[in-house]
């Protein structure tokens, strides 16, 4: 996860693309996107709000079924990225609280050596 510590986050994984297109493409209910800072305020001044997952359906359906012919199954997938995300999520808190742990350490011993 990126953060204070390894720097901002890239706004988006190809620069080819839209600053703001893995925002305005998962745009739809019961939906959640993380983004970072930049991208926030990139979209604020320049996305485009619309219903967007549901554009294309048939097509998505079509390509999962072609990709299923190879040996790539979706829900084998989706869960390897679900556990892998959360994973990361989990490290990152962890991090902040040894983070917050160590800062708490320093201001006890500067404290005690009064």
């Amino acid at each position: 996860m990126y953060n204070d510590l390894y720097g901002p986050a890239p706004a988006q994984k190809n620069p080819a693309y839209r600053d703001v297109l893995y925002a305005e493409e998962l745009i739809g209910p019961d939906t959640v996107d993380t983004m970072p800072l930049e991208t926030i305020e990139n979209f604020s001044d320049h996305g485009r709000v619309r219903l967007s997952v549901e554009d294309n359906i048939q097509q998505a359906r079509d390509e999962l079924a072609e990709l299923e012919k190879i040996g790539i199954h979706y829900d084998q997938v989706t869960k390897q990225l679900q556990d892998e995300g959360v994973q990361k999520f989990a490290d990152s808190f962890h991090e902040l609280f040894k983070g917050i742990e160590g800062k708490k350490q320093s201001i006890q011993a500067k404290i005690s050596a009064r």
